[in-house]
Formats: C-alpha cells, structure tokens, sequence
C-alpha cells in the first residue's frame, strides 16, 4: 500500500507545480533587484540619494553596504539606510582615530567622499520607466570610470 500511495502523492505535487508556470517554463518577474553604487559626502554620517527615488517612487525595499575607500582615516565599515518617500537615506559610519566607531563627516572633520552600494528592489515596470533606465544607465557608466 506504501508503494502505490507515495508515487500518488508525488504525481500531485508535480501537477501542482507545472501548473503555477507559464506555458514556456519561465516565471515571469513581477520584482527585480538591481545593485547600484553611489558616491556621497555625507553631513555628521547622513547622506541622501534622490537619483532614483524612494517609496512613493515605486521603490519597495533598499540594503547599502561600504564601498570605497577601502583604506585610509575614513572607511565605511556599517552602512544603515532608510527607504523614505522620495529618497534612500543612508548614515555611513568608519573608524575613527583611537579605535572607535563614528559618523562620517562629523562637526570638526575633514569632509571626506564615500561610495556606498545598494541593493534596490523595485516592480519590474519601475526599471522599465525610461527616466529611470537612463539614470541606471549613467550610473553604471560613472562607476566604470
């Protein structure tokens, strides 16, 4: 009995999974993540990207990460960012002399570039808007330079 019930069971499970496909075999993306690099100077460890927009823009989520410089007094070790209406903020934070954490760009400081990257979810439609396939398309030509 066994023998009879398993290769039912899998029988099903198949069925059910061939039918959640389009006829070609391919899913079609609703969402699409793309990775994109910045340059900001941040004020006292914040920092604004309004190049692409933000939630009322049709942006559904953001994650940034250091970049650049990898060397030297300012390094951007942690990167937190903040998805808002029409912009991802982030707040970059390095090492600072003596061997503490602190806000890039804070009050008394040099004031120093970093680029960060970001991880953009966004509906496909959004990254087919042409204005915003042009920027995607400048950026990725400035971060070749």
């Amino acid at each position: 009995m066994h023998r009879t019930f398993l290769p039912i069971v899998s029988l099903t499970l198949c069925a059910g999974l061939v039918s959640l496909t389009p006829t070609n075999g391919q899913p079609v993306p609703t969402e699409e993540t793309r990775i994109l690099s910045f340059g900001v100077i941040p004020s006292n460890g914040s920092a604004a990207i309004d190049i692409i927009g933000g939630l009322e823009d049709g942006l559904l989520s953001v994650s940034c990460a250091g970049n650049t410089p990898i060397g030297g007094p300012v390094v951007p070790l942690a990167v937190m960012s903040d998805l808002g209406p029409h912009v991802i903020s982030v707040r970059v934070v390095s090492w600072a002399s003596g061997d503490h954490l602190a806000l890039v760009n804070k009050p008394g400081v040099t004031v120093t570039s970093v680029s960060v990257t970001c991880a953009i979810d966004a509906p496909t439609s959004f990254w087919e808007i042409p204005a915003v396939a042009a920027k995607v398309a400048q950026l990725r030509q400035q971060a070749r330079q």
